[in-house]
């Protein structure tokens, strides 16, 4: 009889403990899941935050006059832009010639002061990269001086308000400038990728990168 309530007690209690390694089981997945989808939900809102952050940046109220100003040098970059896109060096140096003398004799009557500081301040060096430009006929030197160009109109651009459109600004990891500067930053009014420093060869390449809006 004792040797039957043992056998007894003893399946007892090895029911029990699978029971409670079973019920362990079970509870402990639903929080593993939950830990995982809190985790994969936290990495795509950080995501989202930090796409919307940064397509979003802050820019100056619109100045009605260095809109006016900047309209025709904008216009010319961007066919710039193009030409190079499309890897025309004839036409890339009409349009960068046409940019920099649009600056020769920039109206600068009833800007804001803050504007026509910033103005001034890259003034000088978007008319030389421009110049640069028109007087090479071989793309890749029309392309390096083209970053530098880029560098300086989005610095006037976004230090001013100076564009009337959205435009938006774009980045090629791949592109590679004599000096060993490396990616290539250009602006578009457009979003979708056309890759103007290697044309047909990796045209889609790039990412917007922000979007510069002057409304």
């Amino acid at each position: 009889m004792q040797n039957l309530l043992k056998r007894l007690t003893l399946r007892g209690t090895i029911l029990a403990i699978s029971f409670l390694i079973w019920a362990c089981g079970t509870q402990t997945q639903p929080e593993e899941n939950a830990d995982k989808t809190a985790a994969h939900t936290s990495h795509e809102s950080s995501t989202e935050a930090y796409d919307e952050k940064r397509i979003n940046p802050a820019v100056p109220l619109p100045d009605v006059q260095i809109q006016k100003t900047l309209r025709p040098t904008v216009t010319h970059y961007l066919r710039l832009k193009d030409a190079l896109v499309m890897s025309k060096a004839d036409s890339a140096v009409m349009f960068a010639f046409a940019l920099a003398t649009a600056l020769e004799k920039p109206d600068t009557t009833g800007m804001h002061t803050a504007s026509g500081i910033a103005f001034a301040k890259h003034l000088q060096e978007v008319k030389l990269y421009s110049y640069l430009i028109a007087q090479q006929t071989v793309l890749a030197k029309q392309r390096q001086f083209f970053l530098q160009l880029s560098q300086g109109m989005y610095a006037m651009l976004s230090e001013t308000g100076g564009a009337a459109q959205p435009l938006h600004w774009q980045y090629c990891p791949m592109y590679k400038a004599q000096g060993g500067t490396e990616g290539g930053y250009w602006l578009s009014a457009e979003k979708a990728i056309m890759n103007p420093y290697f044309g047909d060869e990796m045209l889609h390449c790039g990412e917007v990168q922000q979007v510069l809006r002057f409304d």
